[in-house]
């Protein structure tokens, strides 16, 4: 009854009725969790998270509209991408295992996915693969993701809903370390099914150390520092100091002019990099983690 309400009191007043609801049901709410507080309060905890912003956002499904924040199952998220790092992942898996079920909702919540939808009402995800590989395969049983519609394309048949999206630069169909491309019809089913691609999360690395500048509004702009870095540094990944001389490496070819054309590049005496904060991010991923991750 809540999503019918929403829909047609119209986005301004969602959050004031949202208020009214809770007022007007605030004895009933303490009456349940004093006859039920274990299952309630992990709810409530959620709830006081989102209030905390301000806005409630949607049960995804098919019919919405472009702009509407939503939640959604990771599980049934459709990846716009064939690989991830698997360090990258790790190091976001234990973040999201060491935090509190509320922290946990309010960090997922500033992570908000971009997502399209699809012919069929598939929900096609096109940024956050990673985060949520992570939450996927994290040691906590709550799936939830947060989204927002980029664009509802449903009604556009396969052919022309794929131009868009590759237009759009809303897929990255490049096979790492080719010049292949692959059909969407390719592309893998879940978050389970991506692939670990070793210079992605090189990619990741150096920018976490800030030698360039990570562009969260430029669709994977990591794939293209991936690229660079692949023809450029090699390395054994059975032994992860190996992986840390490669950062090192990564880091000083970040800097220099064959690097320019790349998105987020800054020159070397404009990069404010700090390699304290990519040895945090390797310290958070040790090669086993990242090697057990290939089994699951």
């Amino acid at each position: 009854m809540f999503v019918t309400l929403w829909h047609f009191t119209g986005r301004k007043n969602r959050v004031h009725w949202t208020r009214t609801c809770m007022n007007s049901s605030r004895s009933r709410l303490i009456s349940a969790l004093a006859t039920s507080p274990a299952r309630l309060l992990d709810g409530w905890h959620t709830l006081a998270s989102l209030l905390d912003d301000g806005e409630i956002p949607l049960p995804f499904h098919s019919g919405l509209p472009a702009g509407v924040t939503v939640t959604i199952d990771a599980r049934l998220l459709r990846p716009t991408q064939s690989v991830v790092g698997f360090r990258e992942v790790a190091a976001k898996r234990k973040n999201i295992e060491s935090k509190s079920r509320r922290k946990r909702v309010a960090w997922l919540r500033k992570k908000s996915v971009p997502v399209v939808i699809g012919p069929g009402g598939v929900p096609w995800m096109v940024d956050g693969h990673h985060t949520l590989r992570a939450l996927v395969e994290a040691d906590v049983g709550d799936k939830t993701a947060f989204g927002h519609i980029l664009a509802n394309w449903s009604g556009l048949d396969s052919a022309v809903f794929w131009r868009r999206m590759r237009e759009n630069n809303y897929v990255y169909l490049q096979v790492p370390g080719s010049r292949t491309r692959l059909s969407p019809a390719r592309l893998p089913v879940s978050l389970l099914d991506l692939q670990d691609d070793p210079w992605r999360s090189l990619a990741w690395a150096v920018g976490k150390a800030g030698v360039y500048e990570v562009q969260n509004h430029v669709f994977f702009q990591k794939f293209h520092w991936a690229e660079f870095f692949r023809v450029r540094i090699t390395w054994d990944n059975s032994r992860k100091k190996n992986f840390r001389r490669a950062v090192a490496t990564a880091m000083e070819l970040a800097c220099t002019p064959a690097a320019s054309h790349l998105p987020g590049w800054l020159p070397s005496g404009e990069a404010d990099a700090n390699p304290e904060d990519a040895e945090t991010a390797l310290l958070a991923t040790d090669l086993e983690l990242a090697a057990a991750l290939q089994g699951v």
